[in-house]
């Protein structure tokens, strides 16, 4: 049994180029950043990962599976293989290479496999995993930090419930500006990737008016936003924060805030 594999159509799909601070000739590019998949017990998946040589200079490529998720405060942790327990794919996911030297301007294409164990519950629910890739120059001693990229991927079985709610919304003025603080929980089955959209007004008059990005939500787990308002001329604001998240439901939350 074969199941299809898809890159994600969120942020994150994109080409990642970074350079190393030491060197303006090493440079990486990987894409896409997230691969999804919809793999039920038993089956396999197979996607495309490609990687590029960007830079001026032979580059040495090392790949290694790592698990990972994001914190309350949006940011993202990398950790041993296993670490997500229950809900982490990282041993069942493979590349057609781990290690391989790229010359200036090369491109390399990665065969990323899933391979469901078919012991896994049929149960609707959400798994994840990923591959940190580096890279350095050839000559670079073992211990140089290089740069790199990760490729995270998901899995879903079956269709998973998505919910994300909103537990509070407050501005917090202090002397050096304003703070819209927000806590969101996902505590459903499914990891939730939401776009928000913010509008402040003040007396009519729109004062921001723009989307925030907002990391992965992963099952049972707490976000919280803070999003810096800077510094807001004294009077009344209403504060307007839309969230979607690909869900039968959209949060629109709503609070009011005082600045003296």
């Amino acid at each position: 049994m074969k199941a299809t594999g898809r890159a994600s159509i969120a942020a994150f799909i994109c080409y990642l180029s970074v350079v190393a601070p030491a060197s303006a000739t090493v440079s990486l590019t990987v894409e896409p950043l997230v691969a999804e998949f919809n793999a039920p017990p038993g089956a396999t998946g197979r996607f495309p990962v490609f990687v590029s040589n960007t830079g001026t200079t032979p580059e040495r490529i090392a790949i290694r599976k790592t698990d990972w998720r994001t914190l309350a405060d949006g940011s993202t942790a990398l950790e041993k293989v296993g670490a997500e327990g229950a809900h982490s794919i990282t041993r069942d996911l493979s590349l057609s290479a781990y290690q391989f030297v790229l010359q200036p301007g090369e491109r390399r294409e990665l065969s990323l496999v899933l391979s469901v164990p078919e012991s896994l519950s049929p149960a609707p629910n959400s798994y994840w995993g990923g591959f940190l890739v580096s890279g350095n120059e050839v000559d670079a001693p073992p211990s140089a930090v290089g740069i790199a990229a990760t490729v995270f991927v998901y899995n879903n079985v079956g269709s998973p419930r998505r919910h994300l709610g909103l537990q509070s919304m407050r501005v917090v003025t202090r002397p050096q500006g304003s703070d819209l603080v927000v806590r969101l929980r996902n505590d459903a089955q499914g990891y939730c990737r939401p776009s928000a959209h913010l509008l402040v007004e003040q007396y009519g008059r729109i004062v921001r008016d723009q989307k925030i990005d907002v990391s992965t939500v992963f099952p049972n787990s707490t976000r919280i936003i803070i999003e810096r308002l800077g510094k807001l001329a004294a009077g009344d604001y209403r504060v307007e924060l839309t969230l979607e998240y690909g869900g039968d439901t959209v949060i629109d939350g709503i609070t009011q805030a005082h600045v003296h």
